[in-house]
């Protein structure tokens, strides 16, 4: 755009001569290693629609072709990305004001030691969680 040295005339009379022949000044299609075969992202689509858990190493093996294959084509191709379902601890009614509170205050910190950790969910977060208060400055004596 700016700072950059405007076309030879050798790039202008090419692009010209490309226009005249070709009515467009496309990149055209350049050769390159070819992609998989439709029947190939075909029986990929087909076992993991069938089976959506099934691990891209265990299907490989069963449809006998590289798992780098099957990857490329699941993202790629048909658009598929993988995801493992966590489970989360569920907030309890008494997890909101302890939340609020330590959004009001974020100077104090919460550190759960292993023996409070395994307290029941349902007892209260006070009796869960130790604050720590941490200064915001230090001085120097």
């Amino acid at each position: 755009m700016y700072h950059t040295e405007p076309p030879t005339d050798k790039t202008i009379r090419e692009w010209y001569m490309k226009f005249q022949q070709s009515d467009c000044l496309c990149a055209s299609k350049r050769n390159g290693r070819p992609g998989p075969s439709t029947k190939t992202v075909e029986r990929v689509r087909e076992t993991f629609v069938w089976n959506p858990q099934k691990s891209t190493h265990r299907e490989s093996r069963e449809l006998q072709m590289p798992q780098s294959s099957v990857w490329c084509i699941l993202r790629k191709r048909l658009r598929v990305r993988g995801y493992r379902l966590q489970l989360l601890q569920a907030l309890n009614p008494q997890d909101y004001n302890f939340r609020f509170h330590l959004w009001e205050h974020p100077h104090v910190i919460t550190s759960l030691s292993p023996i409070q950790s395994s307290v029941s969910s349902h007892s209260s977060p006070s009796s869960v969680c130790t604050p720590i208060h941490i200064p915001t400055h230090t001085t120097v004596t």
